[in-house]
């Protein structure tokens, strides 16, 4: 089977009709992307929703000082792209960046609307990801206000130890909201905690 990522993610979420799925992947294209390739620059229009198959993508601002902050890193299983900017067409004020090699699956805008009408039970996948994707954000916005940096760390330890084998450091921190010096000083303190 082809791209069994997409297949289990589709079926965390619903039942997928005989025969529909192969049907269903042939709208996608495989993208090959190399550590620092950008799929989208602030500034311009997302125009292809994005699954990750492999490696890790970083979803960010840039701030007025020429910063990266980061707003999502996505491994594999996960859907990335400004939903704004690709179902509406808009400008996104976001960039999309793979932080290690990573091969993606990509779907263009357009085509997305006509798979949506085609196959009901892939639009139900959608709406459920979505909602899920919509709980870990209020999760990662209520952890950022309201918890200690040694708290954020080890509930991403917990949630997505395979960040810390793709992303670098400097992006895991931007993630996390504090600098690389304060996530190495973490390090070594859990670390010292632990012997």
């Amino acid at each position: 089977m082809d791209y069994p990522a997409l297949y289990n993610s589709i079926l965390h979420y619903t039942r997928i009709p005989e025969g529909e799925y192969e049907s269903l992947i042939s709208v996608f294209n495989v993208k090959h992307l190399k550590k620092g390739d950008y799929q989208f620059k602030c500034g311009e229009i997302c125009k292809q929703g994005v699954f990750v198959l492999e490696g890790c993508l970083s979803y960010f601002l840039t701030d007025e000082d020429g910063k990266e902050r980061i707003v999502d890193l996505g491994t594999t299983g996960w859907w990335m792209g400004d939903s704004d900017s690709l179902f509406y067409g808009t400008v996104s004020q976001f960039n999309l960046k793979a932080v290690s090699t990573s091969a993606i699956l990509t779907i263009d805008s357009g085509i997305a609307h006509a798979v949506f009408e085609k196959y009901p039970w892939y639009l139900h996948y959608h709406y459920f990801a979505l909602l899920d994707y919509r709980k870990r954000t209020d999760l990662l916005l209520s952890n950022a206000l309201h918890n200690q940096a040694e708290q954020k760390y080890l509930a991403m330890i917990r949630q997505r130890p395979e960040i810390f084998q793709l992303a670098p450091l400097y992006d895991i921190a931007s993630f996390l909201g504090i600098t690389p010096q304060s996530l190495s000083r973490l390090r070594k303190t859990l670390a010292h905690k632990e012997v």
